[in-house]
């Protein structure tokens, strides 16, 4: 005798809602990126900006942020004490320091050697000797200075003046000076209003807005006219890249290269 089983009530040509298959969080997950990255396109071509400003953004900003304190070893020349009395002695204002520091962070993403560059305002006397420290408009460069803060350069902190120590902290230094004699107070009315702008996470070189430390150089320097090289979009320019503009340059003298043995 056949046994009849009754069978939940499905019209003909749908699924019980029981059984329907839903994304799963994997699936959504990816449609919600998917369609960020699709917005994000959009808007950057609307606007005018590098593709995927935003995300980019985003993912340079966390890289830089999470291994950007972390450090392989200490640099070659950081304890150098030699090397650094010897420069705080023969620095001159408006002095280019290009440095390698391949032990950083930050630097597993900068290719070529060099991975940094600042630029040196002068000593508290060069200032005093000069005058400029007596200038009004100039007074929160001379009392950054008073204090030992005459380096500046842009970094994952912004555009701001720090000690020496802190860029001597490589393996490796090169230092270009001017041939020529410069109205130096021009160049560092340039240095305040650029002065506490934020880090360039989206490497966009044709925007001021925000800056990274090759960039910050141009708009001090805008006589070395560098043109930025176009990189899947965006215009920015390495390290290296603006040493061979040094040292082709004919207004431009490389005066000291210092680097340091591994076993240092």
């Amino acid at each position: 005798m056949t046994k009849h089983v009754s069978r939940p009530f499905a019209p003909t040509g749908h699924r019980p809602f029981s059984t329907i298959s839903w994304p799963s969080w994997r699936q959504a997950l990816l449609f919600v990126i998917s369609l960020f990255f699709a917005l994000d396109l959009g808007l950057s071509l609307n606007i005018g900006i590098p593709p995927f400003s935003a995300s980019f953004q985003i993912l340079t900003k966390s890289i830089a942020n999470s291994i950007g304190s972390f450090d392989l070893r200490s640099g070659h020349l950081a304890d150098d004490r030699e090397l650094r009395e010897k420069l705080q002695k023969t620095l001159k204002p408006l002095d280019i320091i290009l440095v390698s520091a391949p032990f950083k962070g930050t630097s597993f993403f900068t290719p070529g050697r060099n991975t940094h560059m600042a630029i040196w305002l002068g000593s508290e006397q060069d200032w005093k000797i000069e005058g400029w420290a007596k200038r009004q408009h100039l007074k929160p460069l001379s009392s950054a200075i008073a204090s030992g803060h005459a380096l500046l350069q842009s970094d994952r902190h912004g555009t701001t003046l720090s000690h020496l120590e802190e860029i001597l902290n490589a393996d490796e230094i090169t230092i270009f000076r001017s041939r020529h004699e410069t109205d130096a107070e021009i160049h560092f009315d340039r240095a305040l209003q650029n002065m506490g702008k934020a880090y360039d996470y989206n490497l966009d070189g044709l925007d001021h807005q925000k800056l990274i430390c090759t960039e910050l150089a141009t708009l001090i320097f805008p006589d070395l006219a560098i043109k930025p090289p176009d990189r899947a979009g965006r215009s920015f320019i390495l390290p290296d890249e603006m040493l061979r503009a040094l040292e082709q340059s004919t207004d431009w003298q490389s005066w000291f290269h210092q680097r340091a043995s591994a076993g240092r």
